[in-house]
């Protein structure tokens, strides 16, 4: 996982700043949320006080969509502009370098043992990735240092944007930035990626051509891979999803006609020592994502940390669309890495794993950075599988399709004792288990099993439903920060109608989600309780 270390050196500048702990704050950058009118207005309006002209301040955007903007501001000012600003009750925070969360070491060439215990080689027989049902091309963008996007086993896997004319200086598709053929460079605006091994690495565990009679064989073959580059503050981390979004957002706007059919991303990368209700720009940004239909995945601290305690970013954001991930070693146990029966979703092979190095090389790699790929692997994968179904709700619904694929992951991993108290599933990743629970899913189109009809009645939520299955079924009830709020085990009447009640759901007024799964189905509708 990429991670920010907050240093332990103090940094100090001359005019009495003091950041110590562990972070490493860009001295010349705020992060800040607002109407950029009125704090324009503002530093201009106080602009003398600071000793410096209004024009001095560069207010760049981030995320328009959620009015977060990068505020340029010479370090001797960062704090003095930071309190004013906060007095104003405009929300403002330091930005943070980012460092790769990886465990290097140069083993010999291994074998890829991280495939059979996943069960990929059943899960293939189902798919590999590639296009689905409606002739499109799930992509997933793999947000990193760099790339070597030329590796053998890798370019004919990359992305490529066909609303952008490569190499011709102008912004085609009018999207902010220039030439982002072969994905984009997130610090410079273009598409030239510094050739790094931490993204090469990551990128070949999860998406290297498979049966092409080279090299390894990725979790999926043939899902296109948008590589996100130059990530190296939390600013570029915002901005890096800001664009994601924006492409998906447009590809469902013009269905399909422009932007890009992002379904996933995968994110090696983050804090330590630091909690959500401190970066909820960064949080919120996950929720942003997946309302265009956007799942991510992220690696956690390989520090062997209780992080309910010490804190990790992004692993304490709790949204619906995002899974965390953590490090397995070759027998499935538990790898060097941080806890959390909260904030940890489940665990995924991380060590010693045969990947792409640069210049078409083939080395062994470590880390929940090794961990997290193989996840948005199987993501890939399931987004191309042949259902009706949930083709449809990717059309209808993309948050839901979203949610339902996570849904899918975590409810099909292989239980294992040693993550049983450090991860909310206490398993490991499963491809094979997974694809078969989303094909029962989608044979449940027939009717077999499903939600009729719901109300809210005197704090109990009235579910009527259809099932032919008369073992136990069991109901979950979710907020859309994908919270488990209720869940209850019951068995279908025999006779009379099919009704079940969920009792004492004293919820606030909002949206909901509602599932039932009966060991062979699984169902999902959104509710509004009022």
């Amino acid at each position: 996982m990429i991670n920010v270390k907050l240093y332990i050196s103090i940094l100090i500048f001359s005019t009495g700043i003091v950041c110590s702990g562990q972070v490493s704050i860009v001295p010349d950058k705020l992060i800040i949320k607002g109407n950029p009118v009125l704090i324009n207005a503002l530093l201009d309006d106080k602009s003398s006080s600071f000793g410096r002209s209004k024009s001095q301040y560069n207010l760049l955007p981030l995320s328009e969509d959620l009015n977060v903007y990068h505020l340029l501001v010479d370090s001797l000012e960062l704090e003095e502009v930071k309190e004013f600003l906060e007095n104003q009750s405009i929300t403002v925070q330091y930005d943070h370098l980012i460092e790769y969360r990886n465990i290097p070491n140069d083993a010999k060439l291994g074998e890829q043992y991280a495939l059979t215990m996943i069960g990929a080689f059943d899960a293939w027989n189902h798919g590999t990735g590639g296009l689905d049902i409606g002739n499109r091309a799930p992509v997933c963008a793999v947000i990193d240092d760099g790339f070597d996007i030329y590796h053998e086993d890798l370019f004919n896997n990359i992305y490529a944007n066909k609303d952008e004319i490569p190499n011709n200086g102008i912004d085609d598709d009018d999207n902010g930035f220039i030439d982002d053929y072969y994905g984009v460079n997130i610090s410079y605006l273009h598409q030239d990626h510094p050739i790094r091994e931490h993204g090469t690495n990551v990128m070949g565990i999860l998406g290297a051509e498979g049966d092409n009679g080279i090299g390894i064989a990725g979790v999926t073959w043939k899902t296109q891979l948008m590589p996100v580059s130059g990530i190296r503050t939390e600013g570029d981390i915002i901005r890096a999803y800001d664009y994601l979004y924006k492409m998906r957002k447009k590809y469902n706007e013009t269905q399909g006609d422009q932007g890009t059919y992002i379904v996933v991303t995968n994110f090696s990368g983050g804090l330590e020592n630091a909690f959500a209700e401190n970066h909820q720009i960064w949080c919120n940004m996950y929720d942003l994502l997946g309302s265009v239909g956007i799942l991510s995945i992220s690696a956690v601290t390989n520090k062997n940390i209780d992080i309910d305690k010490i804190g990790d970013m992004p692993t304490t954001c709790m949204s619906r669309y995002l899974i965390k991930v953590s490090n397995a070693d070759a027998n499935g146990k538990r790898a060097l890495a941080g806890k959390s029966k909260i904030f940890v979703d489940l665990s995924a092979p991380g060590v010693n794993i045969l990947t792409t190095f640069t210049e078409d090389q083939y080395l062994n790699f470590s880390g929940t950075s090794a961990a997290a790929p193989h996840v948005a692997g199987l993501a890939s994968i399931i987004y191309s599988l042949e259902c009706e179904t949930f083709y449809q709700m990717t059309i209808s619904d993309p948050d839901l399709a979203a949610y339902t694929v996570k849904n899918i992951i975590l409810g099909s991993v292989v239980k294992e004792s040693t993550f049983r108290d450090h991860t909310s599933t206490g398993g490991v990743l499963n491809m094979n288990n997974a694809i078969r629970d989303f094909g029962l899913l989608c044979r449940g189109t027939t009717g077999e099993l499903s939600i009729d009809k719901v109300t809210h009645v005197n704090n109990d939520v009235v579910v009527e439903y259809t099932t032919d299955n008369d073992k136990d079924h069991t109901l979950y009830l979710y907020n859309l920060s994908g919270q488990k709020m209720k869940e209850m085990t019951f068995t279908p009447v025999q006779f009379g109608n099919r009704v079940v009640i969920l009792p004492s759901v004293n919820l606030a007024t909002g949206i909901y989600v509602l599932s039932i799964y009966n060991q062979k189905e699984f169902r999902s509708q959104k509710i509004f309780i009022r």
